[in-house]
């Protein structure tokens, strides 16, 4: 089974994986972020992310999509890079239509074939401290409207692109719980 989460930067998706890593060990988990490695330049990664950018971040999630094995936990979704890319496009209009395009297109090819049995939407449901932010987060990233308007985009193109989802809240051991709940049922098989 395949499955992708999806939400906002410091919505728990890392902690969330790093507990399942070891509860799921027959996972192939990506703890890692593509978005480090696929853009060179740290600086390109925040509000300055440039056209090039988000082309080479879509292509290189997509590939990993396409090729990941068939127990596989994602930290991330093409919903979630769209999300990043309008926000992009909207704030510093440095995003070509074409590539919202061709992103959406990549989008929906996920879709049509049906990569991900299962996505798991999290929400924005608690502050991020600011030791937090000023530690996790760059310039430019520390803002809680921003994370709020990603968040708010993403649940858009979930709903625009009509992707079932899960909603994923509560407590860390409760997100677990509901992860390990689905997978057992869909594999049909005690944990």
């Amino acid at each position: 089974m395949r499955i992708a989460l999806c939400g906002a930067h410091g919505v728990g998706k890392s902690t969330i994986l790093k507990e399942l890593k070891e509860k799921l060990p027959h996972y192939a988990i990506s703890l890692e972020s593509l978005t480090r490695k696929a853009v060179s330049g740290a600086d390109k990664l925040n509000l300055g992310t440039t056209d090039e950018s988000q082309t080479i971040l879509s292509k290189a999630y997509y590939h990993k999509f396409l090729t990941s094995p068939v127990n596989y936990i994602s930290s991330r979704h093409l919903v979630d890079v769209l999300a990043y890319t309008y926000y992009i496009a909207n704030k510093k209009e440095n995003i070509k239509p074409e590539t919202k395009s061709m992103i959406e297109g990549l989008l929906e090819n996920i879709i049509v074939r049906n990569i991900f049995d299962v996505v798991f939407y999290i929400p924005v449901e608690f502050e991020i401290p600011k030791e937090e932010l000023n530690k996790e987060f760059r310039e430019g990233q520390v803002d809680l409207e921003y994370q709020k308007t990603i968040d708010a985009l993403i649940l858009n193109i979930l709903n625009k692109f009509k992707i079932k989802y899960i909603l994923l809240t509560g407590s860390v051991e409760q997100r677990i719980k509901t992860v390990l709940d689905i997978v057992k049922f869909k594999e049909g098989v005690a944990l």
